[in-house]
């Protein structure tokens, strides 16, 4: 197995999301991510425009997982501190 190259530097993620204002409200309150636009369906997050770290985007019909499902349902980040 190969090494992931350190250069590699991820610009921004997209996650779908059952309910933007939740999500929202928990990315810039828990995460500390500064709101850079907004509307309807998307909502765009991050230090600053110039460098947007997250777009969430409203899922049309969110519906419940199966139970006893997995999955990757979130974003995580490494912070220098």
């Amino acid at each position: 197995m190969n090494p992931i190259d350190p250069s590699i530097q991820i610009g921004s993620v997209e996650l779908a999301v059952s309910d933007l204002q939740r999500s929202v409200d928990f990315y810039t309150q828990a995460m500390g991510l500064q709101p850079i636009a907004q509307d309807d369906r998307h909502a765009i997050l991050g230090p600053s425009a110039a460098s947007p770290a997250l777009t969430l985007t409203q899922i049309d019909s969110p519906t419940l997982p199966p139970q006893r499902t997995t999955g990757l349902y979130h974003v995580a980040w490494l912070h220098p501190s």
